[in-house]
């Protein structure tokens, strides 16, 4: 404990420079608070005493993304990315994997991410996309279970007055209701529970591992609503 605080101490007196490419990355929003927002490094920005840490953290990610794209592990390449840019890698490697491997982490990221809306139309073509093997964005669990499902679906959507939900449905009503009023309180808006039917095989993927119980598919094909319920 003793060093560690020592260590704090001298790089606070003695701080390293920052890495130019890090330097770059700062940024200053209108509330004042100051980020690095690099793939690498997504922080706070607190100054030169934790320069060192930054540097640190940057060239050890740089390292191990290289490797693991050599050896060709691609969850880590797009995991090891801070989140706001893993779609983004996963675009970047999209070609050099089979298309099992692609559709796999398509899943994951989909599933990870918090920024769909601000990818919105390259998520559209990518989830409208012919490359084969879509089946595999969801596990054995997922296709068996969506099998299970009827041939016309009850689907509900938790959106607000300001925007729906794009791809993202359920077949779990209360967890619809939940997302509305996220989405209201988030947005000060008014939720919505949106209900549809829709038919099986027009489902891109039914993905249970948040257990939100999710149904991809594409908005063109969802058709008219069933009815649309105010919070």
């Amino acid at each position: 404990m003793t060093a560690d605080i020592n260590d704090l101490r001298a790089q606070a007196e003695n701080p390293a420079d920052l890495l130019p490419i890090l330097e770059a990355s700062i940024v200053e929003f209108e509330s004042g608070m100051v980020f690095i927002k690099h793939p690498f490094v997504n922080e706070l920005y607190f100054g030169p005493a934790l320069h060192a840490r930054y540097n640190a953290q940057f060239e050890y990610k740089q390292k191990a993304t290289a490797k693991a794209r050599a050896d060709r592990q691609w969850h880590a390449v797009v995991f090891i990315t801070e989140r706001p840019w893993r779609f983004e890698r996963l675009l970047d490697i999209a070609d050099e994997m089979t298309d099992a491997e692609f559709w796999e982490l398509v899943s994951d990221v989909w599933q990870d991410s918090e920024n769909i809306r601000e990818n919105q139309d390259q998520w559209d073509d990518l989830l409208r996309t012919d490359r084969p093997g879509r089946e595999h964005m969801m596990t054995d669990v997922e296709r068996a279970a969506l099998d299970r499902l009827p041939d016309r679906i009850t689907v509900y959507q938790g959106h607000t007055d300001e925007r729906d939900d794009g791809w993202s449905w359920t077949t779990d009503e209360a967890t619809a209701r939940f997302f509305a009023r996220r989405f209201a309180d988030f947005e000060s808006a008014t939720g919505i529970v949106t209900e549809a039917v829709v038919n099986k095989s027009d489902v891109t993927a039914y993905l249970m591992g948040r257990s939100e119980f999710e149904i991809l598919i594409d908005p063109e094909l969802v058709g008219d609503f069933v009815k649309a319920d105010v919070l």
